[in-house]
């Protein structure tokens, strides 16, 4: 009962989305929650699930039983959803969309954070996750197309927005133009080629919003950033394609500039250094500035 009544203040304080949204958005998603319990439980519960995990991160000493409640909240959530989802007609998805695409922001951003800090001893079960996390994210997206205009008016308004603009809008910054010339450079097939440069690219937009945006918001990109990959990307990561495990290990360093969000902590470390011994000292070359970054961060602490 202790740890339910701490999960349920914690939620309510909206500590777990501090720098991850900015202040309105924050307090709005957090009265969009409570106040709609009873029509909405699913939003709630996922609301406590990803609250509950982070007091486990607050509370070592107790962190199995926060981690139990956690997996008890998000079941659950997910199980009214799909049952509610049963027999849902267009006009009852678009009535309720805005709790829906609160929902389903919270579940990736917990289940993000879930891949880069369990389980993660061998590079398979990491992309198997990981995989999910960015299917997971791209069903934002989705939602979102079901009334863009009702969506962006949300208090994930400006995400979905950028997410938007990431699918159209060309980046500016430098930061990958190595790896995009390294992909080129590849004799991997043309459908491999593409999309591991599209995802460059994309990635290069991440790094230009980081830069962009101000500092409560920058840790987004690294949030988004799953949800622009494409399936090809997905397929040709599965495949352990070096072009496509380079182009991860580079998303590294996006999240290594967020390690100070609770969400992400060691995750770009932990990522870099996860491909760079699938791939062997060979292709550190290819690894070149992620290595560095890390290796940088490390010695200066």
């Amino acid at each position: 009962m202790a740890h339910g009544l701490r999960i349920i203040s914690h939620a309510q304080t909206g500590v777990v989305l501090v720098n991850l949204s900015s202040d309105t958005a924050r307090l709005v998603i957090i009265d969009i929650a409570v106040r709609n319990a009873f029509n909405y439980p699913y939003l709630v519960d996922q609301l406590l699930a990803i609250s509950a995990d982070h007091l486990a991160i607050l509370n070592p000493d107790q962190a199995l039983d926060y981690q139990r409640l956690a997996l008890e909240f998000q079941t659950r959530a997910l199980t009214t959803l799909n049952h509610e989802a049963q027999g849902m007609t267009q006009e009852m998805a678009e009535k309720d969309l805005i709790p829906r695409i609160l929902h389903s922001f919270l579940l990736s951003l917990h289940v993000l954070y879930l891949t880069f800090t369990r389980d993660r001893d061998t590079y398979d079960l990491f992309i198997q996750k990981f995989v999910k996390a960015v299917h997971l994210s791209r069903g934002l997206g989705t939602l979102a197309g079901l009334n863009y205009s009702l969506a962006v008016d949300s208090p994930l308004g400006p995400l979905l927005a950028m997410v938007h603009d990431a699918g159209i809008s060309e980046p500016t910054g430098t930061e990958c133009t190595r790896l995009v010339e390294f992909i080129d450079s590849s004799d991997a097939g043309s459908t491999t080629t593409s999309s591991c440069r599209d995802a460059a690219r994309k990635l290069q937009w991440a790094f230009d919003m980081h830069a962009t945006l101000t500092g409560e918001q920058r840790a987004l990109t690294a949030v988004m950033y799953p949800a622009l990959l494409t399936e090809e990307y997905i397929t040709a990561l599965q495949k352990c394609r070096l072009e496509a495990l380079v182009t991860l290990a580079h998303y590294g360093i996006l999240l290594h500039l967020c390690r100070h969000i609770w969400v992400f902590g060691d995750a770009g470390e932990f990522l870099i250094g996860l491909i760079a011994r699938r791939l062997g000292p060979s292709w550190h070359e290819a690894l070149k500035w992620p290595l560095e970054v890390v290796a940088s961060e490390a010695c200066q602490s």
